[in-house]
């Protein structure tokens, strides 16, 4: 399946990859996958206990968007894996809500069980969901108003790593400028450039009170600042990302895709097609079987 969408053009993403249900976790990371979800709505509550839901469920009535992104913890297993992959390739990080609202309990295939998410999925809307976090597109000038070209502009950034994700039920607005300057040139999130002497890096948000930021290289912690702005002279090459943590809360509040600035030999991104011209045809779909 991910050899076929790379020959389509598509952009293959591991979904919910350290889900606490084994038939929804991810094995097998030989595959030339393009990005991962560093974070899933879905995986955030299953291992909660009955009594911890409970909490949340009544809270949902007064806060729904802050009652579930209490849920989440900080997916540690995640964000180790995308580090480890991101020091050697272009790996984008995502978050996903993987929502499937409705009050029909779909039974799994194969089994008389309703499944374990329909609890989850019945009490909660797509419009609380929605507000518990966001993936942010960096596009190079505003949408134009022309949806299959702004489409592809936003296909186009996220394939890039262009995009960060912010947990708006801690806080908002949620803004960030992350950039490195190499020699003479200048780079943005999600993208590379060969390692000098020299090379620096600055990052820029707003803050909500107490927050901090914190710079990572290939996963480990190298500066922080809480004023707002964090400059930082590279030592070497590695994938550098950000991270502004609200105190209060487990999860980070913000988390940039990185900056790779590379050595001499690192592997390669996975090669992307020329996508495949596929015939068109009408489809007939019923809303509420859509995921």
């Amino acid at each position: 399946v991910v050899e076929d969408v790379l020959r389509l053009g598509g952009m293959p993403v591991v979904t919910h990859p350290d889900s606490p249900k084994p038939e929804l976790a991810w094995r097998d990371w030989d595959l030339p996958v393009a990005g991962l979800e560093w974070l899933n709505l879905d995986s955030g509550w299953r291992d909660e206990s009955y009594a911890r839901v409970a909490r949340v469920a009544v809270d949902y009535l007064v806060r729904p968007g802050p009652a579930l992104a209490s849920l989440l913890e900080r997916p540690t297993s995640a964000l180790s894996r995308w580090d480890e992959l991101a020091a050697r390739r272009k790996m984008v990080g995502l978050a996903g809500h993987d929502v499937h609202g409705g009050l029909s309990p779909r039974r799994e295939e194969g089994t008389q069980e309703i499944p374990s998410g329909f609890v989850a999925n019945a009490f909660t809307t797509y419009e609380a969901s929605f507000a518990t976090f966001g993936v942010r597109v960096l596009l190079d000038g505003p949408l134009t108003g022309d949806a299959a070209a702004d489409a592809r502009r936003l296909l186009a950034a996220t394939r890039r790593g262009r995009v960060y994700t912010a947990i708006d039920a801690i806080a908002g607005p949620a803004v960030v400028d992350y950039r490195a300057t190499i020699g003479g040139s200048t780079i943005g999130m999600g993208e590379e450039a060969g390692f000098v002497d020299g090379a620096a890096l600055t990052f820029r948000s707003t803050m909500s009170p107490g927050a901090v930021q914190v710079l990572l290289r290939d996963g480990i912690e190298v500066a922080e600042s809480r004023d707002g702005e964090l400059r930082f002279s590279a030592p070497g090459p590695g994938a550098y990302r950000v991270e502004v943590r609200d105190l209060r809360w487990p999860v980070p509040w913000i988390a940039t895709n990185p900056i790779y600035l590379r050595g001499a030999a690192h592997d390669q991104a996975p090669e992307v097609l020329e996508p495949v011209t596929i015939a068109s045809r009408s489809v007939d779909l019923n809303p509420s079987a859509v995921e």
